[in-house]
């Protein structure tokens, strides 16, 4: 039954109003059609005193484990069938009555992990702490005495029988078990306690009634050293602009402060500080510069996808049921179907995404066609070579133009009048010199929409990271440079305080210069490489590139660069699912690097060259066309900031090919995406192509 706002209404007055055993019962039989519909079966007084005396009901909770990610297993108390039905129950009126904090996103009507991490999309620094047996840690104690306070109220001050009701309802959702606690000496030890189990319906709710102080005194103490704060369950993350998680600094002190007050643990393992530049997640989803699903989320879509389409459902869920080892869903003993899976799937990625997301269009299209073909009874399609008539048809390029991206980044070096510069360098000030920069910025083609609302046709779009990077430089100038240039008549760049900070981070990331012996480029691309676990030894460093000093000097942003070739070198290290043989040993690849300046009719840029050395190819090239072409690399990394070719030798008898993955459409208005070779390329090639605006 759909649940009315007069509905939730007339729960929290019985709620208020009941006074004994009775009435709990006549509160749980009007939820429980909202929880199980409308022809339920109705409770009886018997189950409620069954069930709330553990000494007379015997054993309520089914134990049983589940894998962990990390491989550990979890355990999971699980409440008979008859229990489990007042729990839910239970759990239903209680999200009613109670409303948790704003922080609180686990478990509460209306949020989801999609509002857990939109809180901390696009900040430089996101932490991440777990509480260590989160829910066993909770006394039934504590569930009681929390019970007796607002909005609850479940105490003697009208009748002695509701003080009972507050007994009632704590031992209905709380087991004994064995569970972990800290003695005298400071030691975990093992003792016997009544606590929430991991498992029932009602411990999520119970956990935020629990934790609504604790979400009260982290909300503070981030407002107060500049942070978000955001809990799902024993999740907890703080993010910022601005780094103060190290172990002396004064919020961590008071951090550990406060979970240690309300009796709660850190689980030293499971922290984790994540740095802009590298992968930043927060309940499973990306914040990097918007909350997007991770690529492996995708591929596995795809790959069910595919295989449905291959093999037939008959056969492609067979090999799902094996892959996933028979796994069944512990709430009603059944079977993960593949087409449910893969529903629920689409569904998740569409919250994230959006509905006119070309990725989640594409896989419901394709979703939809199979689910129509099986109703009608085509559950088998026959296995096709990809070298038949069944070929793909190889996707149009995305509208790529760096030499745009180049010329804007060139605003930041230049005087050109269009204000850029005076963002991020020490120049004469006034303040009609701050509203005329001000108003150029927010009237760039680029940005005018966002500050002012206009729109702008035919520009070509900034790449995603810079364009988000550039917005923040803006809003930075105007909260915090401008106030410190009324307070002070200094420009905002002589500020030590964070808008400093960060347009001196903003100007060592939009240009890479030359350095004292080899390029700074050059510089950090062997330390990437040695980042990922690949020696200098394996390293063939080409004799030009060594010499390329002075001269390597090119406008790009960085941080997107960055992200960009360490999945580059990542897919080297690990050979992804593309390479033909088996993964070596590290220290024995060879990898050759080669940078040079090349002038093509007129076009200047700098090109980078990788080429993982006898390395081949396994699957067919569209095949490889298609895991390039949905990489986060083609479509945010290096769109709209340089040039992606890849060239490569394949295993079997396919002769060598080159994939023009992102090409500037204004350079090579025609360019085919995949070209056959007449030459063997001698193993796998990056070609990354950095173009100069002259």
């Amino acid at each position: 039954m759909e649940i009315k706002k007069e509905d939730i209404s007339k729960i929290k007055s019985a709620f208020e109003n009941m006074q004994t055993k009775d009435d709990l019962l006549t509160l749980l039989n009007s939820a429980k059609p909202f929880v199980y519909g409308p022809r339920t079966v109705l409770f009886e007084l018997r189950q409620l005193t069954w069930y709330s005396s553990p000494k007379l009901s015997g054993e309520r909770y089914k134990e049983f484990k589940i894998k962990k990610k990390s491989g550990q297993d979890r355990t999971i108390h699980a409440p008979v069938k008859g229990l489990k039905a007042i729990q839910r129950t239970l759990a239903f009126i209680l999200q009613c009555v109670f409303e948790p904090h704003k922080a609180a996103t686990g478990f509460v009507r209306g949020r989801s992990i999609l509002d857990n991490a939109q809180a901390h999309a696009g900040n430089r620094y996101v932490y991440n702490i777990d509480l260590k047996d989160f829910f066993p840690s909770i006394d039934q104690a504590r569930v009681w005495k929390c019970l007796q306070l607002r909005p609850f109220d479940l105490t003697n001050e009208t009748t002695p029988q509701r003080l009972e009701l507050a007994n009632i309802i704590a031992s209905l959702c709380c087991a004994e078990m064995d569970v972990e606690r800290i003695n005298e000496n400071r030691e975990w030890t093992a003792v016997k306690k009544y606590v929430l189990p991991q498992g029932a319906p009602t411990s999520p709710v119970l956990s935020n009634v629990i934790c609504q102080r604790l979400d009260y005194l982290l909300s503070a103490v981030a407002k107060r050293f500049g942070l978000r704060y955001t809990r799902y369950a024993d999740d907890i993350t703080f993010s910022s602009m601005h780094n103060v998680y190290r172990e002396d600094h004064g919020f961590m002190k008071e951090l550990h402060r406060i979970i240690s007050d309300q009796r709660f643990h850190i689980k030293a393992s499971k922290t984790r500080l994540q740095k802009e530049g590298y992968r930043q997640e927060v309940t499973g989803l990306l914040v990097n510069e918007k909350v997007n699903v991770q690529k492996r989320y995708i591929k596995e879509l795809r790959m069910w996808l595919n295989y449905w389409e291959r093999y037939g459902y008959t056969r492609a869920a067979a090999y799902f049921s094996r892959q996933h080892g028979g796994q069944k869903e512990h709430s009603n003993g059944k079977e993960s179907n593949m087409k449910e899976v893969i529903a629920g799937k689409l569904d998740f990625l569409q919250m994230v995404k959006g509905k006119d997301d070309n990725v989640y269009l594409g896989l419901k299209g394709r979703y939809d066609v199979l689910t129509k073909k099986d109703s009608k009874g085509q559950h088998e399609t026959k296995k096709h070579s990809t070298k038949d008539s069944s070929t793909p048809t190889v996707k149009m390029l995305l509208p790529h133009n760096p030499i745009y991206t180049v010329k804007f980044l060139k605003n930041f070096k230049i005087g050109d009048g269009s204000g850029f510069k005076e963002l991020v360098h020490d120049t004469e000030l006034s303040e009609e010199i701050i509203k005329e920069i001000l108003n150029k910025v927010k009237s760039d083609p680029n940005f005018i929409y966002r500050f002012k609302g206009e729109t702008v046709k035919d520009i070509s779009f900034l790449n995603g990271k810079l364009y988000g990077a550039v917005i923040a430089l803006i809003d930075r100038f105007e909260k915090e440079g401008v106030p410190y240039f009324e307070l002070t008549g200094r420009h905002p760049y002589n500020n030590d305080e964070t808008y400093t900070n960060f347009a001196r981070y903003f100007k060592r990331s939009y240009r890479y210069g030359s350095g004292e012996e080899y390029s700074k480029f050059l510089i950090d691309l062997v330390e990437l490489f040695k980042e990922q676990g690949i020696p200098a030894s394996s390293l063939i460093i080409e004799p030009d590139t060594r010499k390329f000093n002075i001269r390597a000097t090119f406008f790009t942003w960085k941080p997107a660069l960055i992200v960009g070739l360490k999945h580059l070198i990542q897919g080297i290290k690990d050979h992804l699912n593309i390479n033909g043989e088996s993964i070596q040993d590290i220290a024995n690849k060879k990898i050759s690097i080669e940078i040079v300046k090349v002038e093509n009719d007129g076009v200047y840029y700098t090109e980078l060259r990788i080429l993982d050395r006898r390395s081949k190819v396994s699957v067919n090239r569209y095949t490889l066309w298609e895991y390039l072409t949905h990489s986060t690399t083609y479509q945010s990394e290096f769109r709209n900031l340089c040039d992606w070719i890849v060239e490569c030798d394949f295993a079997d008898d396919e002769p060598p090919g080159r994939f023009n993955l992102l090409n500037a459409n204004s350079v090579y208005p025609a360019l085919n995406e995949i070209q056959t070779l007449d030459h063997l390329v001698g193993g796998y090639r990056n070609i990354l192509r950095f173009y100069e605006s002259r």
